[in-house]
């Protein structure tokens, strides 16, 4: 995984007001994914959870499928649709 700046470990040590209730480092990663893919704020959870409940490196490999297509017409959904495609071609195995 690189690195985005920072390390989640950074980021926690020096929150500020608007992180004061992120108190883990799988919901700095949820937002991260999150604002990458332009999700609208209620869709925010989603990504916290996918964080907190799936395989880092699965959710690498959407993240950098949905960075490779150029000018996606939604980000969130064709990311959602290779995670469900790499959940299949993981369990077809």
């Amino acid at each position: 995984m690189s690195k985005v700046g920072k390390s989640l470990a950074e980021i926690l040590k020096n929150k500020r007001d608007g992180t004061k209730y992120v108190n883990h480092e799988f919901q700095i990663y949820g937002h991260w994914l999150a604002t990458q893919l332009d999700a609208p704020k209620n869709q925010i959870s989603l990504y916290i959870k996918l964080a907190k409940e799936e395989e880092r490196a699965t959710l690498q490999t959407a993240i950098e499928f949905v960075k490779s297509v150029n000018n996606p017409i939604n980000k969130s959904k064709l990311f959602m649709w290779k995670l469900k495609e790499l959940r299949k071609n993981k369990n077809g195995k």
